[in-house]
């Protein structure tokens, strides 16, 4: 008994089965993982227009989660349809025909081909970017780490004068860097001061210049309680005695 047509209507029927199987499980598996993610650092927002921020943060936080279990729901979706067939009755009414077990796999195998491809553009077009806007936010706004060891690639820590700290992200010909985190740290050895900033510009001897800034003032504790005050400027001049030549000998 010849077997079926290749791209006929069992390969029509097999993959939009395991279309929708695949959409389901991703979905699924998707959607659990934000809800988990959000109730485990739900602590950790906060501030001024925190829900914008995290609306942002787990939009770009869905296309990277998408993106890493795509293949594994894909694995999940082909184990369901197979599955499915096998309760329905389907599989042995096939194999009764004469379809072999390798004829199934050829919508499986071409379904998948097709997932690779979409995964490669979504990686190449979003999900690239998605990544670094993951990082940044929960760094910058909410001041927790994320992937540290993605935020990390191509910055450096410096140690500067006066009790300065910075992590400097990758210079640019201007001689900025961005993003940059500068730390003031007092006696004894208590962090005062954390200013983040988009960009840290060289602004003349002993001034810098820092775009888009968030400062964090660690106030002595109050009856027991530590204190925390926050001031954003679009535009911070900060007189820092480390100039760029010393950044630079300092980096080398």
């Amino acid at each position: 008994m010849r077997s079926a047509p290749p791209f006929g209507v069992l390969d029509r029927m097999l993959l939009r089965e395991l279309a929708r199987l695949f959409l389901a499980t991703l979905s699924g598996v998707v959607l659990l993982y934000l809800v988990i993610d959000f109730a485990d650092h739900a602590g950790s927002y906060g501030g001024r227009g925190w829900g914008k921020a995290v609306a942002q943060l787990y939009l770009n936080k869905t296309a990277v989660v998408t993106y890493q279990l795509a293949p594994a729901a894909l694995i999940l979706a082909a184990a369901l349809l197979v599955a499915q067939l096998s309760r329905r009755g389907e599989l042995v009414a096939l194999f009764g025909i004469g379809v072999r077990p390798a004829r199934l796999a050829l919508p499986v195998a071409v379904f998948a081909a097709l997932a690779g491809g979409a995964l490669f553009l979504l990686h190449e077009g979003v999900v690239v970017r998605a990544d670094e806007q993951v990082d940044q936010i929960t760094l910058r706004r909410f001041h927790t780490w994320n992937d540290w060891g993605n935020y990390l690639i191509g910055a450096s820590w410096v140690r500067g004068r006066e009790g300065r700290i910075f992590h400097l992200g990758p210079r640019g010909d201007d001689g900025a860097f961005a993003p940059a985190t500068v730390l003031e740290i007092g006696a004894p050895f208590r962090l005062v001061r954390r200013i983040d900033a988009r960009r840290l510009e060289p602004s003349g001897p002993s001034s810098w210049r820092l775009v888009d800034a968030v400062e964090t003032f660690y106030l002595p504790p109050d009856g027991g309680s530590p204190r925390m005050e926050e001031k954003r400027s679009a535009l911070l001049l900060a007189p820092f005695p480390d100039t760029p030549l010393t950044q630079r000998d300092i980096d080398r």
